[in-house]
Order: C-alpha cells, then sequence, then structure tokens
C-alpha cells in the first residue's frame, strides 16, 4: 500500500519565538486565531497551506527545534 504525506521541512535552530510569534501572546484567545498566525515569521505561506485535518502533515525541522523562547527568560 502505498501513502502521500506533506511535509514543511524548516532549517536548523526554528524556536519559539517563529513557531508562535510573541506579538500574539495575549491578543489571540481561540485555536482557530492561534493557528492563523502559527509559524508566520518564518514561513508566511503557512497558515494558507495547512487545513485542519490534515493528520498525515509533518512539521520538519533540523537542531535545536523549539529552541526555548526569549519570552521564557524574565
Amino acid at each position: 500500500m502505498m501513502t502521500t504525506h506533506r511535509a514543511w521541512v524548516y532549517g536548523d535552530h526554528v524556536n519559539t519565538d517563529v513557531i508562535f510569534p510573541g506579538k500574539y501572546t495575549y491578543t489571540l484567545k481561540t485555536p482557530e486565531e492561534i493557528a492563523s498566525k502559527a509559524l508566520e515569521d518564518l514561513d508566511p505561506t503557512f497558515p494558507s497551506r495547512y487545513r485542519p485535518g490534515m493528520s498525515s502533515s509533518q512539521d520538519v525541522t533540523g537542531a535545536v527545534a523549539a529552541a526555548g523562547s526569549r519570552r521564557s527568560r524574565h
């Protein structure tokens, strides 16, 4: 059996600031609003290309994916 999947491939050091931009931390509330800004700074086309229910999709990053955010340091 053969299946087809989609992958978005990104480089190394994809930190949490580009996964979800800090400028939206306290302004967006619903999952739909949050999803519409996902990866906005890394790949502005991502929210328009991703569709809910794409369970066979994967985000692929290199080394140090989801490194800590500057926002987490007080």
